[in-house]
């Protein structure tokens, strides 16, 4: 009888294993579909005390339904079995409170361990840099950190490529490097991080980019509502004033909202967190081209930003533009109060004088900008030659400002008209694509020498469907431009130096003879020539 008994226990504890296991495989495949109550359902009750990959199920599913106590209790159980993903967990756990009471000891034990595995090891990497960035149970290191971090981006992760960018910028652990940092920012964007781009391009002043990081140091979000919390950004009001200065250093046409909010930052903070915000900001402007001007972070800047436009270099030293960009009013009486250009290929800004320009009796719209450094930048070429029907031409500029993209685009086309605007002779028209922020590029012939500077077009009426008037824009295809002869009577005029195709010697022997000496280029290579020699221009008025 005894042997019968035992039989039945044996068959009993068969059934029910296999019971188990039937359980786990539904948990399984309920998991593979993100069905994560269904997983809970198969596994609770069971005894999973050795089972490492239905604990960390169970673990996840709990997490992502918000089950934090219970979560934290799975994955300890599956850390305990030597599972690196599991203990990378419960370090996080300890070290934010998800789950169980904050305890940097344990957490910073659990990363330790986490990191000898290799796929886990740049996570718990980087976990661990976090601890001695902020003196979270090791002692405050910024060059422990640095190495921390370094060791978790050998494999291009892409939070510690992005922590990196943040050291260099901020000189935490190694010597402040803006060019590092946006590598590193560079980096962290093509291996993933949200948020890497936005700030490599808010560095190099993008208005629109740098609000967004001064709302999500703010509140750990931005208008598309995502949580930048969890993926690594916190709250931080250094940060947030820092960014928020930038905005209004810019462009200073934050509505009230926004002010406000600046406000309430700059009266709630520590003099030690404003100190820091303004050292930053210090920093960034000189990195950014600007001059040190003793403007501090509640100095409001006394610019608004009216406009922006083209402008180009035609020597080391001046540029040329339209007037109604270096103007302020219709009239053109009334010069930019400020005016800045923006080079995008290095990232900075350029400061420039009015300067006392003299303007031909027949009226055209160009004018001068005196850089206050000197370039080292090859002149642009005047073209010598008579403007004719069907020629080709091409167009570099900013159509719409910043707004598409903050570097220049080229366009090209023909020649349509030989004469401008009203029958000008002092102007041409092309069909090459324009646009808003368009005005003042250069316009090139294919020998790649200046043929006239861009000044606008006719209006194109917007009608809706019954063909009524609901408004204009500039008409795209249609450009008014500013004849090369025009724009050397005006150099001229103001003694600004230049060169033209003919200048040089043998040039003119050639050109004497009757041999064309210039070649037909193609635009990538007017590009190639060109494109470093304009400027995104923006006109502020006080």
């Amino acid at each position: 009888m005894q042997n019968i008994f035992f039989i039945l226990f044996i068959l009993f504890k068969i059934n029910f294993a296999f019971a188990d296991l039937l359980k786990i495989e539904k948990a399984n495949e309920a998991f593979n579909n993100n069905n994560y109550e269904d997983v809970i359902n198969y596994l609770s009750g069971l005894d999973l005390e050795g089972n490492v990959d239905a604990s960390y199920i169970l673990a996840y599913s709990n997490y992502e339904l918000e089950n934090y106590e219970d979560a934290f209790k799975n994955y300890l159980i599956c850390a305990e079995l030597g599972e690196a993903y599991c203990q990378n967990n419960v370090g996080y756990a300890y070290d934010n409170g998800v789950g169980v009471e904050i305890n940097y000891k344990e957490a910073y034990y659990w990363f330790e361990k986490a990191k000898l595995d290799y796929n886990v090891k740049p996570y718990a990497l980087t976990s661990l840099a976090a601890m001695y960035l902020e003196g979270r149970y090791v002692n405050q290191s910024y060059i422990k950190a640095f190495e921390h971090y370094e060791e978790a981006a050998e494999n291009g992760f892409d939070r510690a490529l992005y922590a990196l960018g943040l050291m260099y910028e901020k000189g935490e652990g190694t010597p402040r490097n803006y060019n590092k940092a946006k590598e590193y920012y560079l980096k962290a964007h093509e291996n993933g991080h949200e948020l890497a781009l936005d700030r490599k391009e808010a560095l190099e002043g993008d208005v629109e980019r740098s609000l967004k990081m001064a709302l999500i140091y703010t509140y750990g979000k931005y208008i598309d509502e995502k949580d930048y919390i969890s993926i690594g950004i916190s709250i931080e009001e250094t940060e947030a004033l820092f960014w928020f200065k930038i905005v209004e250093f810019l462009n200073n046409n934050m509505g009230d909202d926004l002010k406000n909010i600046f406000n309430d930052l700059y009266n709630n903070a520590s003099n030690n967190i404003r100190e820091k915000a303004f050292n930053n900001f210090e920093f960034w402007k000189k990195n950014s081209g600007f001059e040190y001007n003793n403007e501090t972070l509640d100095d409001i800047s006394p610019f608004l930003l009216a406009h922006t436009g083209t402008g180009f270099y035609i020597n080391s030293e001046y540029l040329l533009t339209n007037k109604h960009v270096s103007h302020i009013d219709d009239g053109y009486t009334v010069k930019c109060d400020k005016i800045v250009g923006y080079d995008p290929y290095n990232g900075i800004f350029e400061t420039y004088e009015n300067v006392e320009t003299k303007y031909l009796p027949n009226f055209g719209d160009v004018d001068l900008l005196k850089a206050t450094k000197k370039i080292d930048i090859f002149e642009t070429i005047l073209s010598n030659k008579d403007i004719n029907m069907g020629s080709n031409i091409a167009i570099i500029g900013f159509p719409t400002g910043r707004e598409m993209s903050k570097y220049p685009k080229i366009t090209s086309g023909i020649v349509s008209s030989e004469y401008g605007h009203k029958d000008n002779p002092s102007e041409f028209i092309s069909d090459a694509t324009s646009y808003g922020g368009s005005s003042g590029s250069p316009v090139y012939s294919i020998d790649g020498s200046l043929i006239g500077i861009l000044w606008g077009g006719p209006p194109l009426i917007l009608r809706d469907i019954e063909g009524r008037e609901t408004g204009s824009i500039a008409d795209p295809n249609i450009s008014y431009v500013l004849k090369s002869s025009y724009i050397k009577d005006f150099l001229d005029l103001n003694n600004i130096s230049y060169k033209t195709n003919d200048s040089t010697f043998w040039t003119m022997v050639l050109n004497y003879i009757g041999i064309n000496s210039s070649d037909e280029l193609s635009l990538s290579e007017i590009s190639s020539k060109e494109k470093n020699k304009v400027r995104l221009l923006s006109c502020f008025a006080s």
